[in-house]
């Protein structure tokens, strides 16, 4: 698992991310992306770039982020990173995840993500 943050939500920032995910595949195979309908997601530059470099979006219904396979994983985030922090700022919040990240990574299997990611499907779904 892989991740980028910005301090904003616009169609610029997603360019960007965008450009980063490209550069680890460029091989130029196709990379399907799953993305919820924000209209960053949906801005045409964004449509026209995504096109041309071979990735394409599957968008899932408004109001149904739970089918996102994503939104398992930041159960993870939420328990280890985020639930009882006091960060000084973004910068240290990013640093923070990146590690998480890498130690999820080096961690597949932990007993403890699955039971976060568990977690946080049923808080999502309400069940």
């Amino acid at each position: 698992m892989m991740g980028r943050s910005f301090d904003r939500k616009r169609h610029q920032e997603f360019l960007l991310f965008l450009h980063w995910l490209r550069a680890k595949y460029p091989d130029g195979k196709k990379i399907y992306l799953i993305a919820d309908n924000l209209s960053t997601h949906l801005h045409a530059k964004v449509k026209r770039w995504a096109r041309r470099h071979r990735i394409h979006f599957a968008f899932t219904p408004t109001n149904a982020s739970w089918l996102n396979p994503i939104e398992a994983h930041f159960g993870g985030i939420s328990e280890f990173v985020i639930k009882g922090s006091d960060y000084e700022g973004r910068t240290q919040l990013r640093g923070e995840i990146q590690k998480y990240l890498r130690w999820r990574n080096a961690n597949p299997s932990d007993k403890r993500i699955k039971r976060a990611q568990k977690k946080h499907q049923l808080y999502e779904t309400g069940h």
